[in-house]
């Protein structure tokens, strides 16, 4: 359960693991701003490898330690087909909001991965990141 950077960082891309837990709510894990310095996040997609067992909705941002945010990815639900790829910067499912400025990363904040409704169970996936230093 949690998540983690698995790819090198440092040349505008990340690799973010995401596996599903047990508990139905909170924090799923939360990464430091791995540059130190501010971040515009240009773009971000979603995969899915395994879906959740339930419908678990994840919301993906950027803020204080574990605060719930939304400007990566809000509230898809988990348990989407094996196999798909979502563009998820500032996507907003229940509005379809076109996204309009790059998502922030200030040096001093995390990129915080929080479930709500189901338990997220069986979900295995991964997170892609394209991003500029800001320095």
């Amino acid at each position: 359960m949690g998540v983690e950077i698995n790819s090198e960082v440092g040349r505008g891309l990340m690799t973010i693991d995401i596996e599903g837990w047990t508990t139905a709510a909170g924090c799923l894990g939360s990464i430091a701003n791995p540059e130190g310095v501010p971040l515009a996040i240009l773009r971000a997609y979603f995969y899915v490898a395994t879906p959740s067992a339930a419908a678990a909705t994840l919301s993906i941002g950027i803020g204080t330690l574990a605060a719930a945010s939304t400007d990566i990815l809000n509230a898809l639900e988990m348990n989407q087909t094996a196999g798909t790829l979502w563009n998820c910067v500032d996507l907003d499912v229940a509005s379809k909001a076109a996204w309009t400025t790059p998502a922030l990363w200030a040096a001093d904040t995390y990129m915080n991965f929080t479930t709500a409704v189901a338990a997220s169970t069986a979900f295995v996936g991964q997170l892609f990141v394209e991003y500029l230093r800001l320095t």
